[in-house]
């Protein structure tokens, strides 16, 4: 007799029936929110990158011999996605690109090649540790990577991933071609949106388009935005247009929300915020401003704060206390020390004035020259340059300006060439052109050094869109009988 199979028990059955019926649930569900993920990503990702959009975004970029653009990394949705969720980025007018590249090299000399040639085209690198206490701001988005360089305010930033690709992370300041084509086309079909010309303005400011920028943010004046951020970056492109009477009003209110910002933000917005009071004549209005926002300030900050402070108080009459304010921040940062020697020279402290050089004079070579040539040492009365804010490879690129870079130079008011170089871009002097401030302070040096009092130099800069060649003549840096100009 044959044995009789016996028949699973009925509760395997139902286990395998609720199985299939579940994984096709999470199959369907799966595909559902695969959809939907896809949407969002082609919603809210950056548009597919090539290497000729990167070329244009980042003309600067240096890029490794042997390295090739890895088209596909630089779109992988992880990386499309990161620069759209930096939005605290974004609210202060920047954009983040991540840029892969795969290279047939060890990643240790890569990044020493990248050391070697970035430090030649004037960037400096900045540890992690004191980036993130300095930029708290970034910690989220540069953390991951290994190395930081800078230039004027830009970043670049290196990471290897693995043995044979790395990515370059590039906060650029300003807004994206696309972006900005979205925001033309807006501003046409609502001509009254406030927000989309507040972002023109500052995307045509970041590319050199004056003329573009200053009608973009006339009419953004017109019809403030709401957010603060935008009203904030609004008035930030108003004052570089030379308009601190419109941004005023705009730098009023967002001061007041500005306990409710990132540290660095806060204190940036703050910071122009007093400018443009000083812009507007208002200097006991701005030291007081000024001395209620830095007690909240970190000590990082605390240097430039008594600096200027210092310049608000000298020009109140205030001179003692602005000496004291000078002489702190020379402290903390010598490169203070030309503003400081005038101070006690106008107020006869002579002595102090050359100990004070002479406290220098191992690091500065200006200095040196200084104590050599005593009351015949010439100068054009800058004291340095730095690159403004939104100034970029991108910039120079666009401006079509025969350097490598601009800067804005910190003028003396005692010096016969104020005017002239007032409210200006240099690129060039005497043709010598730069890739960093450092290097522009070099320039000087040499100049000074081969110059004798009354010979003249040629200043190549840029003033409101337009270039200009001006001619400025060497004075002596300490005047026998200083005049009450200041």
């Amino acid at each position: 007799m044959e044995a009789k199979t016996a028949s699973p028990p009925r509760w395997v059955w139902w286990l395998l029936g609720c199985s299939f019926v579940g994984g096709f649930l999470l199959f369907c569900g799966c595909g559902v929110l695969g959809f939907w993920g896809y949407r969002l990503f082609q919603q809210h990702a950056l548009p597919r990158l090539t290497w000729e959009q990167v070329q244009q975004l980042v003309p600067d970029l240096p890029v490794y011999p042997n390295a090739q653009f890895s088209e596909q990394l630089t779109n992988f949705p992880l990386y499309r996605l990161m620069p759209k969720m930096s939005a605290e980025l974004k609210d202060r007018g920047e954009r983040l690109l991540l840029i892969a590249f795969r290279t047939s090299d060890p990643p240790s000399k890569v990044l020493e090649w990248y050391r070697r040639t970035l430090v030649q085209q004037g960037w400096w690198e900045e540890e992690t540790r004191e980036l993130a206490q300095a930029h708290p701001l970034l910690q989220k988005t540069v953390n991951p990577f290994r190395r930081r360089f800078w230039k004027g305010n830009s970043l670049l930033m290196f990471r290897a991933l693995d043995a044979h690709h790395f990515v370059l992370g590039c906060s650029l300041p300003g807004l994206f071609p696309w972006e900005m084509k979205e925001l033309e086309e807006q501003v046409q079909r609502q001509p009254q949106d406030g927000e989309a010309w507040a972002q023109l303005a500052w995307g045509y400011l970041c590319i050199a388009q004056w003329d573009k920028a200053r009608e973009a943010a006339l009419k953004a004046a017109s019809h403030p935005p709401e957010k603060v951020s935008l009203k904030a970056l609004l008035a930030e492109t108003l004052l570089e247009l030379d308009e601190p009477e419109k941004a005023l009003p705009l730098f009023k209110e967002v001061v007041l929300s500005a306990e409710k910002l990132p540290t660095r933000m806060r204190v940036h917005w703050q910071l122009l915020y007093i400018a443009c009071l000083a812009g507007t004549k208002q200097f006991a209005e701005a030291e007081k401003a000024l001395t209620r926002a830095m007690a909240s300030w970190p000590k990082a900050w605390q240097i430039h704060a008594c600096a200027l402070r210092s310049l608000l108080r000298w020009k109140l009459g205030r001179r003692e206390e602005a000496v004291k304010d000078m002489a702190v921040a020379f402290e903390r940062d010598s490169g203070w020390w030309q503003i400081l020697v005038h101070q006690y020279w106008q107020l006869g402290r002579k002595d102090e004035a050359w100990a004070v050089v002479r406290k220098v004079a191992d690091k500065d070579p200006f200095a040196r020259l200084l104590l050599s040539r005593r009351q015949k040492t010439p100068w054009l009365g800058i004291y340095s340059g730095e690159a403004p804010r939104w100034m970029s490879g991108r910039w120079i690129a666009h401006s079509k300006v025969k350097g490598a870079w601009c800067v804005r130079p910190l003028l003396s008011p005692r010096s016969r060439n104020f005017t002239a170089l007032d409210k200006t871009l240099i690129f060039a002097v005497n043709g010598k052109t730069f890739a960093s401030s450092g290097q522009f302070q070099r320039v000087l040096y040499n100049l000074c050094v081969n110059a004798r009092i009354g010979d003249t130099a040629t200043v190549s800069l840029w003033r409101k869109g337009k270039f200009e060649q001006v001619t400025v003549r060497f004075e002596p840096f300490l005047l026998q009988h200083e005049s009450r100009r200041d």
